[in-house]
């Protein structure tokens, strides 16, 4: 090859990968969704936030309840998994920096960050069991009808948690922990 065509091929491809980037990147990021304040409430915490509300709630010492709004009121529908309306009042602390808000059970610490409201929950010694990095609920219309698209992003790995919810899978699976859960024309997940 002449020196003249490489050189003209390089210009090509830096300029190909000067316009391609930022879009791919741009299109892959996800602006923060900071913690606005923090509302104690008898149960636990509530959470406004730049988009939605996030509550926090301590059902017993072992058990917390998160809970993640699109607007600043939780519905109040049937549960059809948590059947229990009511929980008898459960010792819990509260510890707040500038960089997030602790809840402390005896058995159970529950950090909320800040920055976006990701939850790391952490056993009495501080061994992390699980971290919800972000969540997000994007209205989307089906079949006609008004509802939302929902994404939370967690890292259970390391930690023998179980990970209910995915009801819309009819495979009768209860406990996602170490399956594979693939939509139709996708790769599994592993």
């Amino acid at each position: 090859m002449s020196k003249r065509l490489l050189v003209g091929v390089r210009v090509l491809l830096v300029t190909m990968l000067s316009i391609v980037i930022p879009h791919g990147v741009q299109a892959q990021w996800a602006p923060m969704n900071p913690v606005t304040s923090v509302q104690r409430e008898s149960d636990g915490i509530v959470f406004p936030m730049k988009a939605g509300t996030l509550k926090v709630q301590v059902c017993n010492d072992s058990i917390i309840r998160v809970r993640y709004s699109p607007t600043s009121s939780f519905p109040n529908q049937p549960d059809y998994v948590v059947t229990k309306a009511g929980w008898p009042a459960s010792k819990w602390t509260m510890q707040s920096s500038d960089d997030a808000v602790t809840i402390t059970t005896s058995r159970l610490k529950v950090k909320i960050a800040r920055q976006d409201a990701g939850i790391t929950f952490l056993d009495a010694d501080g061994k992390q069991l699980v971290n919800e990095g972000s969540r997000k609920l994007t209205p989307v219309k089906v079949n006609g009808e008004d509802i939302y698209r929902a994404e939370s992003f967690i890292s259970i790995y390391g930690s023998r948690e179980a990970l209910y919810g995915l009801g819309q899978h009819q495979s009768g699976v209860w406990n996602y922990l170490e399956q594979h859960v693939a939509q139709p024309g996708q790769q599994p997940l592993r």
